[in-house]
């Protein structure tokens, strides 16, 4: 286990951009936090900001595997379906557990203009809308160096609908279930957690064999251009 983790930390370096990869992995986490403590649960957008970082770490250590010195190495399959989820497993749960106490502590706080039922309620929904949006982001980290388009679309036509529904509208079905009970919301979006890292694994070794997308090719060879 210590071997690979040192492992994992050496590639991150030779992937595309990495210095840049790091720098923004430690600002969208220091984003994330701030706009989660400063925002009253309005969007959904934050939440996925600070969760975003765990899905780069696979997204800095698979494009190595286009290189076709890789193809040949014995580190290629373990690339695809095993190191970089020793890195994201952990971190999502770490990252995922401080949103879960900043919101938690607000929810047990109250703010002006809202009741502590109310505030309660849109910070349970966060906590539930973020699990919902983590889970489909991990699963879509298992298929993206496979199915680039594929999973992009698929991506994109759950996460939008889900931030566009956070952020306007207020007596939606997510909201009157969170609204029930917070201590669910967050059992449930640590399952979803969990559940999303754990389909992104499965998905890696099941289409292990699967040739890798030429588009996301060009994506790989795109960022090391601007290198």
């Amino acid at each position: 286990m210590k071997k690979d983790l040192k492992l994992i930390f050496k590639l991150l370096k030779y992937g595309p951009n990495g210095k840049k990869q790091f720098l923004f992995m430690g600002l969208c986490t220091v984003i994330g936090i701030v706009m989660n403590l400063a925002a009253e649960a309005e969007s959904v957008v934050w939440g996925l900001y600070l969760l975003l970082p765990c899905s780069y770490v696979v997204q800095m250590i698979y494009p190595l595997c286009y290189s076709s010195l890789y193809q040949s190495s014995p580190l290629k399959k373990k690339t695809q379906t095993y190191l970089p989820y020793l890195v994201m497993i952990p971190l999502a749960l770490i990252l995922f557990t401080l949103m879960v106490v900043i919101h938690v502590v607000a929810a047990k706080h109250g703010a002006a203009g809202y009741t502590m039922e109310e505030y309660t309620a849109m910070q349970s929904r966060y906590i539930l809308i973020t699990g919902i949006m983590a889970f489909c982001m991990y699963t879509y980290t298992g298929i993206c160096y496979k199915y680039f388009v594929g999973g992009m679309i698929g991506l994109f036509v759950i996460v939008i609908p889900l931030v566009f529904l956070s952020q306007f509208s207020k007596n939606d079905p997510i909201y009157n279930f969170a609204a029930q009970s917070l201590t669910r919301s967050v059992v449930i979006g640590y399952v979803l957690i969990i559940l999303g890292c754990i389909m992104s694994v499965v998905l890696a070794n099941l289409l292990y064999k699967k040739e890798l997308s030429r588009l996301g090719y060009r994506s790989v060879m795109m960022a090391a251009k601007r290198a």
